[in-house]
């Protein structure tokens, strides 16, 4: 199972999957926030007042987390899981 964490490919394709999914599931939610504002509320989640801020602020957030993931900037955390299965 070790083996299996260190393996820089893997990380290589898992980041890079993850990552594009990120970029593509947030372009919808920025060209069009009023709809994604409708879904966030259909949840129930957050207070009302918030939605629209939520709506705005959370595809830029994707996209950086994706933007990340894809170019490949901190990647700290794969050591720390590595280490931890050892």
């Amino acid at each position: 199972m070790k083996k299996l964490f260190q393996n820089s490919l893997l990380e290589l394709i898992l980041r890079l999957f993850i990552g594009v999914l990120f970029l593509f599931a947030c372009y919808h939610k920025i060209v069009e926030p009023a709809r994604f504002a409708k879904i966030i509320y259909g949840y129930y989640l957050f207070p009302a007042s918030l939605i629209n801020l939520i709506a705005i602020i959370l595809p830029f957030v994707e996209l950086f987390a994706g933007l990340a993931l894809v170019l490949g900037i901190y990647r700290g955390p794969r050591r720390s899981l590595s280490t931890q299965c050892s």
